[in-house]
């Protein structure tokens, strides 16, 4: 067990920017948001008609759970709980898969057995690591709240449902890295549980029956579900603390189950056998265009399909929800407060707000191409691709372009699916919807051209450096007005500089700003690409 100090120390340091991004981003999104309900909804009546609108739409159930109570508290955890536990439950998945598969996968796992800490104490490493990130989490929670002027008890039982959430999907992430032989295939099987599990809490949360007016009690599908365990606590109003004892026990049982998958299959091998290649390559292989795509198909798909339900619930929530929300002008000027300068008619306004997330996923879609170029670098593979005739230039822009194209294509399918719902109630908002995801255009381009830069200029911090760039951007750009947050801070986000199409006055000056930002930095970061040497490891 003397190796175990180290083992620790080595994780630290391997996540440290990583932790740093993710501790920001829960910190700034919990404390502004517990913020912004005092600001927004602070008189009982307009909780109320938030919480009456809530109930009466399956929809809205589903996206953000069950209502419980009408105090400021009760409308934070509605408002943000089960986006925080989805949040959380990727985190802890990603974290084991980075410390677990992908060390067998690049061989690192191999050199560690050979020493005294054998095979099981890694594992045993990232378990406690995996608990102390969220320990932490948990504090920063805990202090967001106070300071945002949440009670201290229901901010505690919060912080604490969340951190066990957490502690519950560590043990899905040891799994799929116990089933799966590249850290990619166990990264996308992680990430489907814990959307499954999103949307199954979802289904309980839309069967809800009301006990009173304000308070409903979930169907028996949320309890299939760890996020649906966290909502069970019902923080700031019964603060109930025995849900939480189920995460920790799924992820002990999980774990147990880990350690004997691992001390019966062979190191660098997975339980389910990977699919056996062709014994000749296509010609869509013979190019670096080619093989970026082919890298990255099924992460486009994941996120393609993301990007079209939430088109798909855009479509099918506007006819009733936007009725609903015309008749209450609190919860009309909440929608209002999403899009910057959304002063117009309502549906255009509900139009820019679902598009302007649905351009946040895509943008998600676009920085993880980027990203696949660090993954790249870092397991050696790029090297073998650059001792060919494949010059750093081609193989550099293959993934960008895969990254543009396939924003593209995503926005257009997700306009044209959006606006095909809504025009069965006015054929206009065909063409709105269809405008208002193109437009999104520019601020992808955006995200993608930075963190392009970044890549260039400090290649090993470009996960940990993309993923907060795109959490900050979706805090200030699109939940910056419902926070009440300054002007200078909402500006920091290319999503704020979308023009707002199609609402009048649409401001188009930021969008070419973007596509100027953009193509600036692309070029940049090609030029110091080509000059700068390999960065693996």
């Amino acid at each position: 067990m003397s190796a175990l100090p180290v083992l620790l120390r080595i994780r630290m340091r391997r996540d440290r920017w990583q932790l740093v991004s993710w501790v920001v981003a829960f910190g700034l999104l919990l404390l502004f948001t517990a913020a912004a309900m005092h600001s927004t909804y602070g008189t009982v009546s307009s909780r109320e008609a938030v919480m009456r609108f809530a109930a009466t739409n399956p929809a809205i159930l589903v996206v953000r759970g069950t209502p419980h109570g009408t105090s400021i508290g009760a409308l934070f955890t509605f408002e943000i709980m089960a986006f925080m536990g989805l949040l959380i439950g990727l985190m802890s998945t990603f974290l084991v898969v980075r410390h677990t598969r992908a060390d067998e996968e690049n061989g690192r796992a191999e050199m560690v057995a050979a020493t005294s800490a054998g095979r099981t104490l890694p594992t045993i490493a990232t378990a406690i690591w995996g608990v102390i990130v969220n320990v932490v989490i948990t504090v920063v929670s805990v202090l967001a709240c106070l300071i945002g002027g949440l009670p201290a008890g229901g901010s505690l039982v919060f912080a604490l449902a969340l951190g066990t959430t957490g502690i519950a999907f560590l043990g899905v992430g040891f799994v799929c890295a116990q089933a799966f032989s590249t850290s990619r295939a166990a990264n996308g099987w992680a990430a489907m549980f814990v959307a499954l599990a999103y949307f199954v809490r979802g289904i309980g949360d839309a069967t809800a029956t009301s006990s009173s007016e304000f308070t409903m009690t979930s169907g028996w599908p949320s309890w299939l579900s760890p996020i649906g365990w966290a909502q069970r606590t019902s923080p700031f109003e019964e603060n109930l603390w025995w849900p939480m004892i189920l995460g920790p026990v799924l992820g002990a049982v999980l774990f147990g189950v880990t350690l004997a998958l691992q001390s019966v299959r062979d190191n660098g091998e997975g339980l389910v056998a990977a699919r056996a290649g062709r014994r000749s390559a296509s010609i869509a292989l013979r190019g670096p265009l080619g093989l970026a795509w082919r890298l990255q198909r099924a992460s486009v798909l994941g996120w393609g399909v993301g990007a079209l339900a939430t088109a798909l619930l855009a479509g099918s929530l506007g006819p009733s929800a936007l009725g609903a929300v015309a008749k209450d002008p609190q919860v009309g000027n909440a929608v209002r407060s999403i899009v910057p300068g959304g002063t117009g008619n309502l549906t255009s306004v509900f139009i820019v707000a679902m598009m302007g997330i649905v351009g946040l996923i895509v943008a998600g879609c676009a920085m993880q191409c980027v990203m696949r170029l660090r993954q790249e670098e870092a397991l050696g593979t790029a090297e073998a691709v650059l001792a060919t005739r494949v010059g750093r230039l081609r193989w550099f822009s293959g993934y960008l372009v895969v990254g543009g194209l396939a924003s593209v294509v995503i926005l257009l399918a997700s306009g044209l699916l959006t606006g095909a719902m809504l025009a069965q109630s006015d054929p206009a908002l065909f063409g709105q919807s269809v405008g208002a995801a193109l437009v999104q255009l520019p601020a992808v381009l955006a995200y993608l051209g930075v963190l392009g830069l970044v890549f260039a200029l400090a290649p090993r911090a470009t996960i940990g450096v993309g993923w907060a760039f795109l959490a900050l951007g979706a805090v200030f750009g699109e939940f910056g007005g419902l926070m009440k947050l300054p002007d200078w801070l909402r500006n920091l986000s290319p999503s704020t500089h979308t023009p707002t199409v199609p609402l009048p006055n649409a401001e188009w000056s930021g969008a070419w700003w973007m596509i100027a930002i953009s193509i600036l930095a692309v070029v940049l970061a090609a030029a110091m690409v080509r000059r700068r040497d390999v960065a693996t490891g």
